[in-house]
């Protein structure tokens, strides 16, 4: 996929791609899950908040969020903690899965927002047997649980609260 506007390309050939300047041609493999979340400061001694999970479809996909406190060196005596994410689809319905934090470091509760490259909205999306609402691309974003679909750029957003000692289970159909 072309990162920045989703076109999908056939891998193993060549395609000549005329790029301008200010847009680097990043290129991403079907099941990437690529982490993102806002800037932060090492000196301002706060949460680092929400983490976006940028997600392109197609084939399964398997990341490891590796996380500690950000402020002190306490990683190097095993003060971190590991976050396996996993999608998966089948018969018109995706599924991403964020597992129990693993490590000495408490992972704090946070939301998980999911940028899912969609171009369908989709019929439902739930937590377990949960249904989430929709919202509005600002509550989402912002970490209100819920779901949007912003059919101009093609994205389904989601946002999940979730704690460390629990895994969750996000069906989209």
């Amino acid at each position: 996929f072309d990162y920045w506007d989703c076109k999908k390309y056939e891998g193993s050939k060549y395609y000549n791609v005329e790029t301008p300047l200010e847009k680097l041609p990043i290129y991403v493999k079907a099941g990437a899950i690529i982490p993102m979340q806002d800037e932060v400061y090492k000196d301002d001694n706060r949460p680092f908040g929400n983490i976006t999970l940028d997600i392109f479809p197609g084939a399964k996909g398997t990341f490891n969020l590796y996380e500690d406190d950000g402020l002190s060196e306490d990683y190097t005596t095993g003060e971190f903690a590991i976050t396996k994410v996993e999608t998966s689809s089948s018969n018109n319905t995706s599924k991403i899965s964020i597992y129990k934090s693993d490590g000495q470091y408490q992972v704090p509760e946070r939301s998980y927002i999911l940028k899912i490259r969609s171009d369908e909205s989709p019929k439902a999306v739930s937590i377990g047997n949960k249904i989430l609402n929709t919202g509005n691309q600002n509550q989402i974003v912002s970490g209100t649980e819920g779901w949007w679909h912003d059919s101009e750029e093609s994205i389904l957003w989601v946002s999940v609260n979730k704690k460390s000692d629990q895994q969750v289970d996000i069906n989209i159909q």
